[in-house]
């Protein structure tokens, strides 16, 4: 994209002395304005993409956002890069159900990329076209164009959100953590790669485990231009974040060593499960892919995780062919039965053409 302008223009300071400040136009009360740059980080499977959904509906929907008011509802583009589009129909229904939206009135509208040339220039155009206020982006590094260690090439990327922000339109996009503890490193250290993200966005929100692990998380804004705010609590319940009274206690590389999962109720740990079966391929996985997967995910022991998958059948989360006197590899698990039985005609094909 090319710089509209080519002359710097100046404000003669005794003007402005002479007048008001044109009034701000909050996209979210005491965080972000109209044409502002955010970026919303976390970790691994720190419920990120329902985080910043429920984020976007609720800015769609003119509704408050945990702590925050939104003033009124807004026209919103999100542009998904990583989660398959049959997978994220599912979560866009999910928090919608969650939420208790009737109806969002055209309001948001969904690019699923996966797979394709995303580039800001078609965002930048499709904003346009659909006249979006906010275009949230999840996440940035699907459309970087080199090493995310390097300033050098983070900058035309940043340069394109500088232009599509000087439009009007808020830019919101979800970025990863580094490796390690995220509580051990200060909120504005946030995020793997280079350091020139935490100079460039007006405003940044954190999602920090909780030191007691599970479905609680620690969340932090900072601000370029709004007074800065305590750290405080929520949890991940029923398909959305809601307030918590825990202290915003974040899980370090110390606490984490005294593996606070071991005595935590399982259905704390229900979204790690069908969470693992979103990100596979199929939608399904068997039984020692799955328990192994909800282990890693979860920080649970094994025997823990199995007991967890269990209880996400009994509480239909998830679905399975258990009970047919299949081995341990046939045993397969899925986000829903439509997954389930295609993969088994897959199966059953393969076996058939063997034969």
């Amino acid at each position: 994209m090319v710089a509209k302008h080519t002359a710097l223009v100046s404000v003669n300071a005794d003007a402005w002395m002479a007048s008001d400040p044109d009034p701000v136009d909050a996209v979210v009360s005491n965080l972000f304005d109209a044409g502002d740059k955010v970026c919303i980080i976390g970790p691994s499977k720190s419920f990120k993409t329902f985080f910043t959904l429920q984020l976007t509906m609720s800015i769609a929907a003119g509704r408050e956002f945990l702590t925050w008011d939104i003033p009124k509802p807004r026209r919103v583009l999100m542009v998904q890069l990583e989660v398959k589009g049959t997978h994220f129909h599912g979560r866009v229904r999910k928090v919608w159900s969650a939420m208790d939206i009737s109806t969002l009135h055209s309001r948001l509208e969904v690019v699923n990329g996966r797979g394709m040339d995303v580039v800001v220039s078609k965002i930048a155009a499709k904003s346009k076209e659909m006249d979006a206020e906010v275009v949230v982006i999840d996440p940035i590094y699907k459309l970087l164009k080199g090493d995310e260690n390097s300033a050098r090439d983070w900058k035309p990327l940043l340069a394109g959100f500088d232009q599509l922000a000087e439009t009007g339109v808020a830019v919101v996009y979800v970025h990863h953590d580094a490796k390690g503890a995220a509580g051990d490193r200060q909120a504005q250290d946030r995020g793997a790669g280079s350091g020139i993200l935490a100079r460039d966005y007006d405003c940044a929100l954190t999602i920090t485990p909780h030191a007691t692990g599970g479905a609680l998380k620690v969340i932090e804004a900072i601000k370029r231009n709004y007074p800065s705010e305590p750290a405080f609590t929520a949890v991940w319940e029923d398909g959305i974040f809601e307030l918590s009274d825990k202290a915003p206690l974040a899980m370090t590389s110390r606490s984490s060593n005294k593996n606070p999962t071991t005595d935590q109720p399982l259905e704390d740990f229900l979204e790690h499960v069908s969470d693992c079966l979103g990100e596979a391929e199929s939608g399904v996985l068997n039984k020692g892919s799955l328990t192994e997967a909800v282990r890693v995910s979860a920080g649970l022991t094994k025997p823990r995780s199995k007991q967890l998958i269990e209880l996400a059948v009994e509480q239909d989360v998830i679905v399975t062919n258990h009970g047919l006197g299949l081995s341990r590899k046939q045993m397969l698990y899925a986000i829903d039965q439509v997954h389930l039985d295609t993969e088994i005609e897959r199966l059953n094909a393969k076996t058939a053409g063997k034969q």
